[in-house]
């Protein structure tokens, strides 16, 4: 369930990222942290199945809970670095004018 999830961020963020023309709100962060969580946790998703077979998704829906609470971890830890990174990058910018 949460490979879903991170392919739901992943492609809102793909989304905003062909919006922003101008790359002035630089979505790229987003873009690549999405697209490695979708990665990590769909090859995830596959051995796990590979391994338990159909019993794998007895446990998946079981931990239904637990998967909204990481994906909502995860967004919230990535708009951090989100900021952090553009808060940097202004910073940057704005030492350089001077």
């Amino acid at each position: 369930m949460i490979a879903i999830y991170s392919f739901a961020f992943f492609m809102l963020a793909y989304i905003a990222y062909r919006k922003d023309t101008h790359k002035k709100h630089h979505f790229e962060i987003f873009l690549y942290m999405f697209a490695g969580s979708t990665l990590m946790w769909t090859v995830d998703t596959i051995v796990g199945f590979l391994e338990e077979g159909m019993g794998f998704f007895q446990t998946m829906r079981a931990e239904f809970g637990s998967d909204i609470l990481l994906a909502s971890l995860i967004l919230a830890s990535s708009m951090i670095f989100y900021y952090i990174a553009l808060l940097a990058k202004r910073m940057k910018q704005g030492v350089a004018h001077v």
